[in-house]
């Protein structure tokens, strides 16, 4: 399909399988979701380098590499630079061609740790400086990713620091309500 369609990045869906089930994980198809960064379209689906295969010059003339002090959000980090660049898109649609292993209730992504939200919050800071240097309204964006990074001191009741989370990035609760993709009861 990259070579058919010529373009910079191929999407494919993905399954997440847990000890007793399985759950699909498809796109839209909708492009500009994928394209338009200000969807705020930032999940494991659009920002996982798995499920993606990326035409090389994308990494290359952009000079897109992971940033070297991030473990958490790395995907994140790396994706969210190169769909700012990426011109087009195409999706497969009807196989899966990645599994994601969600059996490990022990791994690094399943327990919610601070030096994890840490390194969030850094991949954050770094994506806030990638975006201040281009043209165009990236704002929301970058507001959106960082309350999203310091979401966990909220969200999560294993690690809740609820004064943590209203220090941290205080000008993102003022967007709160322009996070459309943000559902309601998180609100």
């Amino acid at each position: 399909l990259a070579e058919k369609e010529q373009v910079d990045i191929v999407c494919c869906n993905f399954k997440f399988i847990y000890k007793n089930t399985e759950e699909k994980l498809n796109f839209s198809n909708n492009k500009s979701n994928f394209l338009n960064l200000n969807n705020l379209h930032f999940d494991l689906l659009y920002s996982s380098l798995c499920n993606k295969i990326v035409r090389r010059e994308l990494y290359l003339d952009n000079m897109i590499e992971s940033y070297p002090d991030i473990n958490m959000w790395e995907d994140l980090g790396v994706m969210t630079r190169l769909r700012h660049y990426c011109k087009s898109v195409a999706f497969l649609q009807d196989d899966l061609y990645y599994n994601y292993n969600k059996q490990n209730q022990s791994s690094i992504v399943s327990i919610p740790k601070e030096a994890n939200i840490q390194q969030q919050i850094k991949c954050a800071k770094h994506l806030e400086n990638f975006f201040l240097d281009k043209s165009g309204e990236y704002s929301l964006i970058i507001s959106f990713l960082k309350f999203m990074a310091k979401s966990d001191y909220l969200y999560n009741n294993k690690i809740r620091d609820i004064d943590k989370w209203q220090t941290i990035f205080q000008e993102t609760h003022q967007d709160i309500f322009k996070y459309k993709i943000l559902p309601l009861n998180m609100k």
